[in-house]
């Protein structure tokens, strides 16, 4: 019993890392990246909304994970493979990196292990020093696809009363991503939500729905994860389809044949010049069909002159027959 068991485990980490293979090994000009990076609210206004202080936190991280959990290869129509870039950072009155832009198909373990671990700050909210972190994080790495570059940010919405925004405010961070094409998608962390401000967050009225990060029966979760990746996909069809395939060129081919040297007259110097001429049958043939239209031309017009000469001398004697 217990050979059979370490067999069936050898099994399976046989067929998880053949898996892994299978994902990783995709020709680089198949590939289409999406850069997609998770802004986390752990402020006081988050932190503080139930008793047990961890309560929404753990809900955003449990959350983050499964979203990145869903980040799986995807291919289009056009035989383009959308892969994914993310990374994640948290904040409060300060902004902690917890994770730079990395390849899923590699580090997607390392990224969850890494916001498991996140505790809350608990202080002021700032939301758009965060924004403009994550925006400096997807401009300077990650994929050359601008147009595939996407920021979510899980908060309420709530500012930190009596603090003013250190960074512009969330409009002007906002505009900012969008100015640059990054699109910024917003999703509360709770059921008393800022709304008017989560529109702000967001640079499309479409990337602000009823996304929620926090519900009992997990389906509203799961349906704002599934919505937002169509989303994304969806967008990215055309970003990736409109890219010219390159793929690797084969073997060089045989040598061609040498052509015929002729002698041409001097130059100037005294020096005859030589020139290399390859007979080609198809082009002669096109020539010679070339003056055989141009011939006929010729003749069909010269006889088309004739019978309007021949015409216009009849229509005159049989004038002056009348006149007579």
């Amino acid at each position: 019993m217990e050979t059979l068991r370490s067999l069936l485990t050898l099994l399976c980490v046989f067929l998880a890392g053949a898996q892994i293979q299978t994902q990783i090994q995709i020709p680089k000009y198949e590939e289409c990246p999406v850069d997609l990076f998770f802004v986390l609210d752990t402020s006081e206004s988050v932190a503080l909304r139930k008793k047990e202080n961890s309560f929404y936190i753990d809900q955003m991280k449990e959350f983050t994970n499964e979203f990145i959990d869903e980040l799986r290869q995807m291919r289009h129509h056009c035989d383009r493979t959308v892969t994914w870039n993310s990374g994640a950072l948290h904040y409060s009155d300060e902004v902690i990196m917890v994770k730079e832009l990395s390849d899923m198909r590699t580090q997607r373990q390392a990224l969850k292990d890494a916001i498991s671990k996140i505790s809350y700050i608990g202080k002021g909210t700032y939301t758009d020093c965060a924004i403009r972190e994550a925006l400096a994080e997807l401009l300077t790495g990650g994929s050359h696809y601008h147009e595939n570059k996407y920021i979510v940010v899980i908060t309420d919405g709530h500012p930190h009363t009596g603090y003013k925004e250190p960074c512009g405010g969330v409009q002007e961070a906002a505009n900012e991503a969008k100015h640059h094409g990054v699109k910024v998608f917003s999703v509360a962390i709770s059921p008393d939500q800022e709304e008017s401000r989560l529109l702000l967050i967001a640079t499309n009225r479409n990337y602000r729905q009823n996304f929620t990060a926090a519900d009992d029966a997990r389906s509203k979760k799961t349906k704002s994860i599934q919505s937002i990746i169509e989303i994304i996909t969806n967008e990215t069809r055309d970003a990736c389809c409109s890219y010219d395939c390159t793929p690797p060129g084969g073997d060089k081919g045989d040598r061609g044949d040498d052509g015929t040297k002729v002698r041409c007259p001097s130059d100037k110097s005294g020096r005859r010049k030589t020139t290399n001429l390859t007979w080609n049958p198809l082009r002669s043939l096109t020539f010679f069909s070339y003056l055989f239209r141009e011939k006929q031309a010729d003749r069909e017009s010269r006889e088309k002159k004739a019978a309007s000469v021949t015409w216009a001398a009849v229509v005159i004697l049989v004038q002056s027959a009348t006149l007579e």
